[in-house]
């Protein structure tokens, strides 16, 4: 059976059962963290030599949610966050000239 309050406007569940019910922990691990990737773009008011950082990006990562209960450990489910590129204005175009 699940019980159900509402005090100090938080939500409290707790969770009744004629048997025995092992209890155990949840953890969430971050792993696998990626840079953001750079993009640039030339722009006419940024003199040459001088850079702008227009957006700073988030790095991308993954996280692993496990449960453990005794000396078990059990993988619930992984979630991958893609990371969101940096953006950066130059005075002068970032690629040589004659470069493809």
């Amino acid at each position: 059976m699940l019980l159900c309050e509402i005090m100090d406007n938080k939500l409290h569940c707790y969770v009744v059962s004629p048997e025995n019910i092992p209890s155990g922990v949840l953890v969430a691990l971050k792993k696998n963290d990626v840079e953001p990737p750079e993009i640039y773009t030339v722009s006419a008011d940024l003199k040459k030599g001088e850079t702008r950082i227009v957006s700073e990006g988030r790095e991308g990562f993954t996280v692993q949610v496990e449960r453990i209960i005794g000396n078990d450990r059990e993988t619930l489910y992984t979630d991958e966050y893609a990371p969101v590129s940096r953006v950066i204005e130059t005075g002068e175009s970032p690629l040589r000239k004659g470069s493809k």
